[in-house]
C-alpha cells in the first residue's frame, strides 16, 4: 500500500495520472457533471437543513429570543411614537429605529434566507472564487470501504463512518461531516445505483436519512 501511494505521489508530481482517492477492485465508478444551477439548488437545501438544526440548539434558539423581544420593544416603542406619545429624551425614539433596524439585521443572519444566501453566492460565482475543475466533470467511487470523489486536480477519500449524515431528496445525495456540506451527487447520474450505494453505506456505519 504505501509503495502504491508513493507511485501516485511520483506520477501526480510529474504531471501524470492523479490519485482518485481510493481505486480498489469492485469499487463501483459513476463520472457526471455539475453546474451552477445544481450548486445553487443544493444551498438551498443545505440552508433550510442548518435551519432545523438551529431550533434545535438551545444557544441559537436562545439568540433567537432575545431577537424577538429586541423587536417587540422597538416596534411598541415606533408604536407609541406614532401615537403622539412623548418622552423626555427625544433621541429615544432614534434609538427604537435602529434597534428596530438590527433585529432586521440580526434575524436575516440568523434566519439565512436561501434566496438572499445564493444572491451572494451568485456574486462569488462571477468573481471566479471557486477552485478550477469544481464545475463540470466529476467522478465519484464507492465500496465497503468508504466513498471517493474527485473533481480537477482535487481527489478525496473517506471510510463511510467519517460522515455523519448522508441525506436525500428527490434530486439529489447529500455528505456531511458534521455542518459542512462536503459533497453531493445528482441522482439522475447514479439511477439505480442510488439504492446499492444506500445499502452500502448502511452496513458500513453510514448514517443515512430519510428522504426529505
Amino acid at each position: 500500500e504505501l509503495k502504491r501511494i508513493e507511485e501516485l505521489a511520483r506520477r501526480a508530481s510529474a504531471g501524470g495520472a492523479r490519485a482518485d482517492g481510493f481505486v480498489r477492485p469492485g469499487a463501483v465508478r459513476v463520472d457526471y457533471r455539475v453546474s451552477r444551477e445544481d450548486f445553487l439548488r443544493c444551498n438551498v437545501f443545505h440552508e433550510r437543513r442548518m435551519r432545523a438544526r438551529a431550533l434545535r440548539d438551545p444557544a441559537k434558539c436562545f439568540w433567537l429570543v432575545f431577537l424577538i423581544l429586541a423587536a417587540v420593544g422597538s416596534v411598541r416603542g415606533l408604536v407609541a411614537w406614532c401615537s403622539g406619545e412623548t418622552v423626555p429624551m427625544g433621541f429615544v425614539h432614534g434609538f427604537y429605529v435602529l434597534e428596530a433596524l438590527g433585529c432586521a439585521l440580526g434575524a436575516s443572519l440568523w434566519y439565512r434566507p436561501a434566496a438572499l444566501v445564493n444572491c451572494a453566492v451568485r456574486q462569488s460565482l462571477k468573481a471566479g472564487r471557486y477552485p478550477p475543475g469544481y464545475w463540470g466533470e466529476r467522478a465519484v467511487w464507492w465500496d465497503r470501504g468508504g466513498i471517493a470523489f474527485r473533481y480537477g486536480a482535487f481527489s478525496s477519500s473517506l471510510p463511510w463512518k467519517a460522515l455523519s449524515d448522508i441525506c436525500e431528496d428527490s434530486e439529489f445525495l447529500y455528505f456531511y461531516q458534521q455542518e459542512q456540506l462536503i459533497m453531493f451527487i445528482p441522482k439522475r447520474a447514479l439511477g439505480n445505483r442510488a439504492a446499492a450505494m444506500r445499502e452500502i453505506a448502511r452496513q458500513n456505519g453510514g448514517a443515512w436519512s430519510r428522504a426529505q
